[in-house]
């Protein structure tokens, strides 16, 4: 009894704290482990999703020094880059936030490790873990048939577009794009009712007028530049100013020029479209030549930003999302060690309470025979019974050791304890879509109030 005393109290020397020892530093290499990998995961999604980006700027550079070379500063064509290089831009100012870590509590702490003595009986209980599956069925796009009218209008619809239906006069004339004959009508159309009726008929767009492409093409002595449309068309037979399609009207129009509304637009511009007068034009191109400017100030700023975000993803220390894994780490050790301490008290705790029970046996036995040496009781039966106890306290002094074990668990799920979700799994060129996911509202290495003193299984009954 004195030497298992003495051995207590190193506890290193025992097979069950040796024990206990091994599986708190295997759970901290496992958590350093999962920690890593995890820091690995997030810094190949932050390289991936800074070169998607790269390439997306290097493109549109590009694009932009093709357009300063041949200068083509088109106002839609300027809008675009612009509206490119502001996406571009939200896109790299949240960089850091579209990868984010999320942590699951799939541990059950309290039979995480445990205390088992042989003399009780402990039901083990079973952990089911249920895993819920989301649908990722999306539903199908339905595409709506069209009927053969739905589809002339959807096949003319872009060239009635551009070509912008104009009221000719007071009395709500238009010229049809087929047949050229003047009509009347409540609403604006491209085509007279007769030549409309007639492609719904037979199904067919039928041959809309085709305007040259520039006004310059047609200079012979038959043509002229209409006020009123985009290019130079023939003359008209009583050699009106205005070309055959106005004479249909029987009317005169000069437009003026937009911007001063002084002199007459002779240069129409093909990115605003817009009527300007020679010096107008050269003042238009001027503004817009300084719009393309301020966008290559936004380029060469968003390239900065571009430079700036590879920097910081080479420093992981001052990412958010690397001191967030930093500190679920530290904390999940930190929780393994106080398991792994509580164990052990609890451990040395029955310990000492067996030998407690040992000694207090041993001393009603010495008391025992120490009453029958000084009345020199001296019967078979009794030195039976004595020499029976005996026996009894040496087997359970024995196998002191071997009472109490140590029970783990390892129902843990290391793929998904921590793991990195990107927000933005594909990103399509100049067109940036964020996937919001929820997060557990489970804290990294929290654990419930209570379950750090139940984590300890303790006997119930005395050792006997």
């Amino acid at each position: 009894i004195d030497s298992a005393e003495t051995k207590l109290k190193h506890e290193n020397k025992l097979s069950c704290f040796i024990e206990i020892n091994e599986w708190e530093q295997e759970m901290i290499k496992q958590i350093q482990a999962i920690a890593k990998r995890t820091r690995a995961n997030i810094h190949e999604i932050m390289v991936k999703n800074i070169v998607q980006i790269r390439d997306q700027f290097e493109q549109l550079s590009t694009t932009m020094q093709q357009q300063q070379k041949e200068e083509n500063y088109l106002e839609n064509e300027l809008d675009k880059v612009k509206v490119q290089l502001n996406q571009l831009k939200e896109t790299i100012s949240h960089i850091n936030e579209k990868v984010h870590v999320k942590t699951s509590n799939n541990i059950d702490w309290n039979t995480l490790i445990h205390v088992i003595n042989n003399e009780e009986s402990i039901q083990q209980n079973n952990f089911q873990s249920n895993q819920e599956k989301q649908s990722s069925v999306k539903p199908k796009n339905q595409q709506r048939l069209e009927s053969p009218v739905q589809k002339i209008q959807s096949d003319t619809s872009a060239s009635q577009q551009k070509s912008v239906v104009t009221k000719r006069d007071q009395d709500n004339m238009y010229l049809c794009y087929n047949c050229q004959q003047a009509f009347q009508t409540d609403r604006p159309s491209s085509y007279c009712p007769k030549c409309e009726n007639r492609m719904q008929q037979s199904g067919s767009a039928g041959n809309p007028i085709i305007r040259p492409q520039s006004r310059t093409q047609l200079t012979n002595a038959d043509s002229l530049a209409c006020p009123n449309a985009s290019a130079s068309v023939p003359k008209s037979p009583n050699n009106r100013k205005n070309c055959l399609r106005c004479g249909y009207l029987n009317i005169l129009i000069i437009m003026k020029c937009t911007a001063c509304n002084e002199r007459n637009g002779n240069t129409r511009c093909e990115g605003c479209h817009s009527l300007f007068c020679l010096s107008c034009m050269n003042r238009h191109h001027d503004e817009l030549l300084q719009q393309f400017q301020m966008l290559m100030d936004m380029r060469n700023e968003l390239k900065e930003s571009i430079d700036i975000a590879e920097t910081k993803s080479k420093h992981e220390n001052k990412l958010p999302c690397f001191n967030e894994i930093n500190e679920w780490e530290q904390e999940m050790i930190k929780h393994i060690q106080a398991i792994a301490n509580r164990t052990r008290e609890n451990l040395c705790e029955i310990m000492v309470k067996n030998i407690v029970q040992i000694r207090d046996q041993f001393e009603q036995l010495s008391t025992t025979m120490q009453q029958q040496q000084k009345e020199e009781n001296y019967l078979e039966n009794e030195l039976e019974k004595v020499k029976l106890q005996l026996n009894q306290l040496k087997e359970t002094m024995s196998h002191i050791y071997e009472k109490p074990r140590v029970k783990t668990s390892n129902n843990i799920d290391w793929d998904t304890l921590i793991h990195v979700i990107n927000n933005e799994n594909s990103t399509q060129q100049n067109n940036f879509h964020t996937d919001q996911e929820k997060q557990s509202s489970f804290r990294p290495g929290i654990i419930p109030p209570g379950s750090i003193d139940a984590m300890i299984s303790k006997p119930d009954q005395p050792f006997s």
